[in-house]
């Protein structure tokens, strides 16, 4: 990834001709377009230059950048999302070509809420393959760190609760996968703690007004990681707002947070929890927000990790597709009862998320 110095604009380079990602988080940049390039200036000065063929993503995540309406027409034209993203962490919008949810999916979601079978069948789909990516990143965690013992314990409970989970007949509300999900829940962030409490003083799972780092960090690369689900949501004709495991409320897109569930863990835990491991400069500011850098180390590391390349269903992919294919397997879930297969994600030695130190 390139970066230029002093200033906190980063691209993804290109690898064959791949596309690229652009982040902008500094105050006072323009992002412009000439014929062939994407162009970011600061002070009327040229800071960087890229050619809009490659261009995959535009990432805002700092205030006071503007677009010009060239960017915003080229971006429409050619399917290129622009994402905002707040300082604390949340997305606040999302600018994509005019999509519109398909009528008979939207109706198709409204009639599944209907149906336990359907609905809850689904959202049981969504926590376990949620759970499962939990135990495996414990236990490659534990593989790799052979004095972790004290993980046994948590990964024991949490293995118990899953099966409980896939032979309970009963399971007729999302509430009550929610209340199996909270328990698991418990478990992981409990093992997580014993890891990072004394280097870190992470105590616990916040997700709202979290001013330490490791909750501030899982939040922001949460936000990452709702706006390439959003997409993939979109671009499947799905509506949004019409999900079957998180309430639906106006202006909530609950089937996003639905379809996150799955890909919490292997796109933004592992890759906070590697770089934390690493003792890189990481760090939040007096009024607990995270530093400008280490927003830097961890959208790169979050962009990596959806480019990344993983087996699910004996194909290899990049997760940011397999995203975009599961949003695709809800809505021939609904439309033609094809089969869901959640995603989960199994580790091999060859590619820790870390070892002993």
């Amino acid at each position: 990834m390139d970066q230029q110095k002093g200033m906190n604009i980063m691209i993804t380079k290109h690898v064959k001709n791949l596309p690229s990602k652009l982040v902008v988080n500094t105050p006072g940049s323009f992002i412009g377009k000439t014929s062939r390039q994407i162009v970011v200036r600061k002070d009327r000065k040229k800071v960087v230059e890229y050619p809009s063929l490659y261009l995959k993503d535009i990432i805002i995540t700092g205030k006071g950048i503007a677009l010009s309406s060239d960017v915003i027409e080229y971006c429409a034209s050619n399917d290129i999302p622009i994402l905002f993203i707040s300082p604390t962490g949340k997305t606040t919008a999302m600018f994509t070509i005019p999509y519109s949810s398909c009528a008979n999916l939207g109706i198709l979601q409204l009639q599944a809420l209907q149906k336990p079978g359907i609905s809850i069948g689904l959202a049981s789909k969504f926590i376990y393959g949620k759970i499962n990516n939990q135990i495996n990143l414990l236990q490659s965690i534990q593989k790799n760190n052979k004095s972790y013992t004290f993980l046994e314990k948590p990964i024991n409970k949490m293995k118990k609760s899953l099966y409980d989970f896939k032979t309970n007949k009963k399971i007729h509300s999302a509430t009550t996968i929610f209340n199996i999900e909270a328990m698991v829940a418990k478990q992981y962030w409990y093992a997580i703690k014993m890891i990072f409490n004394r280097p870190f003083q992470f105590n616990g799972r916040h997700k709202q007004h979290a001013g330490d780092l490791v909750n501030s960090m899982l939040n922001y690369g949460y936000a990452i990681l709702e706006g390439r689900v959003r997409l993939g949501i979109i671009r499947s004709g799905l509506n949004a707002e019409i999900g079957f495991l998180h309430a639906i409320q106006k202006g909530r897109a609950s089937l996003v947070f639905d379809l996150m569930e799955e890909f919490r863990t292997s796109v933004v835990d592992q890759t906070v929890f590697a770089l934390l491991n690493q003792e890189k400069n990481l760090s939040v500011t007096d009024k607990g927000r995270l530093s400008e850098s280490t927003k830097t180390v961890l959208i790169n590391a979050i962009l990596n990790q959806l480019n990344h390349s993983v087996r699910f269903f004996g194909k290899k992919q990049k997760i940011e597709e397999i995203i975009e294919n599961q949003a695709i397997s809800i809505a021939k879930y609904l439309s033609q009862s094809q089969k869901y297969h959640p995603f989960i994600q199994t580790y091999h030695k060859k590619r820790s998320i870390f070892g002993a130190k």
